[in-house]
């Protein structure tokens, strides 16, 4: 497994990356797994049965990726494997290069070049790789329906297997967190503070007195956020966290207002948790769900309306959160996409 910058970040790579190798182990595979050493932990260290290699890595957003390449061939080259499976660009466009003795699968979480973050430069670098990428893999798959069309553009063998959810984390209940108010409606954003999050928006739209919204995770825009919520004591910034799980447990909303993503692991986990959820109409999801029966569509024009109505609707949010835990647990568990993974190396295995 290639594509993780780190086991303790909390972006949807690193999450599909873990959750799919600690199932492969249980059925049986060998999984090898090279990641950054940001951390400065041990070089190797088997976490649930699968292998972790950490190697080297300047840590900014436009060098970490690059520049641990070159530690990530070496290690992978050194390692006994039937298949490399790499998701992200950086990653698979050196494993179609140098990597090329084995079968190469590549999951693209997104476009990377259709990203309107990115400076131009670094945008036609991603576009220049994913076009190599998208040609030389071995098996093309994408977790959205969105990126698969665009896909299909240059190959009509890319397949849609999508991001999931652990639902055991979910069957216990935890202690509220002591950050919540017990007397608000609580509304939660969870997630990585970079531009493509849209917190700003979110932050910009929230003008509730019987409510308070509380901004989880980390990343570049941390101070930026921090300064932008001084003055409004309905706010509150939590930070990272170890265990989001109570958090999305008894939280009332969660508001997605991403501007760009693929499936959005924290959205399908707050709908695991039956909480209702709003969100901008992203990627795929108005193929995958339902409006006002499993998530509230909205824009950045309307979420302040929208957030207004359903803090005000207690039966809408009430219907909205039961449906949404029934979708994820008919179709977006981990076990099912760890399952039809397994078809797919062995359709790759000469």
């Amino acid at each position: 497994m290639i594509g993780a910058k780190n086991f303790d970040e909390i972006g949807g790579i690193e999450v599909h990356i873990k959750e799919i190798s600690l199932r492969l182990v249980e059925k049986g595979y060998c999984v090898n797994t090279i990641i950054n050493n940001m951390d400065k932990k041990a070089s190797y260290e088997r976490i649930g049965g699968v292998n972790v290699y950490r190697v080297p890595c300047l840590h900014s957003r436009y060098t970490t990726k690059i520049s641990m390449l070159p530690s990530v061939l070496l290690k992978a080259k050194k390692l006994k494997t039937d298949i490399y499976h790499a998701h992200d660009v950086v990653g698979g466009f050196g494993s179609a290069l140098f990597l090329n003795e084995k079968p190469l699968v590549y999951t693209a979480h997104g476009i990377g070049y259709a990203r309107t973050d990115w400076p131009v430069p670094i945008r036609l670098s991603l576009w220049t790789m994913e076009q190599l990428l998208f040609r030389k893999a071995n098996k093309l798959l994408t977790v959205d329906n969105q990126t698969e069309g665009v896909l299909n553009k240059i190959r009509n063998d890319v397949k849609v297997i999508s991001n999931g959810v652990d639902l055991d984390r979910f069957k216990e209940e935890r202690e509220v967190p002591k950050e919540f108010d017990p007397d608000k409606i609580k509304i939660i954003f969870a997630g990585r503070l970079i531009p493509t999050k849209g917190v700003h928006i979110l932050i910009e739209s929230f003008n509730e007195d019987d409510a308070e919204l509380y901004i989880i995770g980390r990343g570049s825009e941390e101070k930026q956020i921090k300064k932008s919520i001084q003055n409004k004591h309905n706010i509150k910034f939590i930070g990272f966290v170890n265990d989001i799980v109570p958090y999305f447990q008894h939280a009332d909303m969660f508001v997605l207002p991403s501007i760009y993503e693929g499936l959005p692991i924290a959205l399908l986990e707050a709908m695991a948790a039956e909480t209702a959820c709003i969100s901008f109409k992203i990627a795929d999801l108005e193929r995958r769900f339902r409006h006002m029966q499993d998530i509230y569509f909205t824009s950045a024009e309307t979420l302040s309306h929208s957030i207004s109505e359903l803090v005000a609707n207690d039966q809408l949010r009430t219907k909205i959160a039961k449906n949404s835990k029934e979708k994820i647990r008919w179709e977006y568990t981990w076990d099912k996409i760890t399952d039809t993974l397994v078809n797919v190396y062995e359709g790759v295995c000469p």
